[in-house]
């Protein structure tokens, strides 16, 4: 073995002690944040039509050209927009649910 390599081999092995242990502190805040979010995102997800409709309210767009002819499905029903907010739930839940876990594995270490 070269004394390069020997030197790249010790250097490698000797870094992660030179950088001392990670501060958790901050995973601990982020856990005690998505616990006091739980309960409103619930709340928004199942709003997401209803801030949809409320956005749309403010968009003023100027006249164009005369409208062509939709195509056969041009809208986004309601029940696409609720199916939607149910998945917003479920992926935020399991967000939640990792937040939490690394919480509880800060607090153990």
């Amino acid at each position: 073995m070269t004394k390069r390599r020997f030197r790249i081999l010790i250097c490698t092995l000797f870094l992660p002690f030179l950088g001392g242990c990670p501060d958790l502190s901050q995973v601990q805040q982020l856990a005690k944040t998505a616990d006091s979010a739980k309960s409103s995102i619930a709340n928004i997800a199942v709003d997401f039509k209803g801030s949809c409709d409320r956005q749309n309210l403010y968009v003023h767009l100027p006249p164009g050209p005369p409208p062509s002819e939709p195509p056969s499905q041009a809208c986004i029903t309601g029940e696409d927009l609720d199916k939607l907010g149910k998945n917003l739930v479920a992926e935020q839940s399991i967000l939640l649910q990792y937040l939490d876990t690394l919480g509880t594995l800060e607090q153990t270490s």
